[in-house]
């Protein structure tokens, strides 16, 4: 789950950016490695509250993350997009605070005295403190491996019946508003394949490939098995034993009345067949109807006694 750069750095929403400076001061200044040597949980959380001081404290990019939200903004933002440009040293100075902080942290990251130009400007010249932090979502994005992953969400229509979809995302450039063609039928979880859509190397400009990974929001009616569709239907335990009707509208919005055969057992399928969805030879699958019978939640005294009859029947 992404982190609530908020909660990091214990304001609310409203707060202002004197707000946001006054509580990042207070945790720099408390979990600061030089008084913290050794101690691992401390340097996570000096990460963390400098993550998110970099994000909140920069009005683009704190505009950013409200409209997108945490998870869409880790969707769309690598840590080397977050701290490009931001600098660390000339803060660290003005709280007091000094040391080769993030070559002890980042293992080399940080180089020399803090101050402009060097790498806690995150000016990146060279390599990033951050490199040996691979983005959750984002699958490399310096050296050889520029490919960046992100999560599509679609609706259950849209995986169904496939499409266009409009997606931005920022290329560490500027944004990119990126056109994705559905596939009628795609499942949850395949990947489509963006190419020259992913991440940029900034010393030679070559970019890499986007990977869209598919997540399905789930249906109030419908649910999926292969190529079938599957819906449920209750109806009067009477209508099970004795045969009846029931109602049903597909996917594409089409009403279509069945016919339920007398004795026809809880729980069992009714089928519509060619209402399902296509195979990779374009051969349709269908489309069940799973009926379960609805339960009185009390009986009236005549109900009661016609079961008592039936019961003595050995029904």
């Amino acid at each position: 789950m992404a982190e609530d750069y908020y909660s990091i750095l214990g304001v609310n929403k409203s707060a202002t950016k004197a707000d946001i400076k006054k509580a990042y001061k207070k945790l720099a200044m408390k979990f600061h490695p030089d008084k913290n040597k050794g101690e691992k949980q401390a340097e996570e959380k000096f990460k963390k509250i400098n993550e998110a001081y970099a994000v909140l404290s920069d009005d683009n990019k704190r505009q950013q993350y409200d409209n997108f939200g945490a998870e869409g903004f880790s969707n769309r933002f690598s840590q080397e997009d977050i701290f490009k440009g931001f600098d660390f040293g000339n803060i660290f100075e003005e709280f007091g605070l000094g040391g080769d902080i993030f070559s002890t942290i980042f293992g080399g990251g940080g180089r020399g005295k803090p101050g402009k130009g060097s790498a806690y400007s995150f000016n990146f010249g060279g390599a990033s403190p951050f490199e040996n932090q691979t983005h959750p979502r984002d699958a490399g994005d310096r050296g050889s491996n520029l490919d960046r992953e992100v999560e599509l969400r679609l609706s259950f229509e849209e995986a169904i019946i496939g499409g266009k979809k409009s997606i931005s995302l920022n290329s560490g450039v500027g944004m990119d508003r990126i056109i994705i063609s559905i596939p009628p039928g795609i499942e949850e979880g395949k990947k489509l394949k963006v190419k020259g859509k992913g991440n940029i190397d900034q010393l030679t400009g070559r970019r890499g490939d986007l990977f869209c990974r598919i997540t399905v929001s789930p249906h109030p009616d419908y649910k999926r098995n292969g190529n079938d569709l599957i819906i449920e239907k209750e109806v009067k335990l009477t209508d099970l034993v004795l045969g009846g009707k029931v109602d049903v509208t597909t996917l594409d919005n089409v009403k279509i009345e069945l016919k339920i055969p007398p004795l026809t057992k809880n729980n069992s399928f009714l089928r519509i067949k060619g209402k399902g969805l296509a195979n990779a030879r374009g051969i349709p699958g269908n489309l069940l109807v799973r009926l379960s019978a609805t339960l009185p939640a009390e009986l009236d005294d005549k109900q009661k006694s016609l079961f008592e009859k039936l019961a003595k029947t050995g029904l």
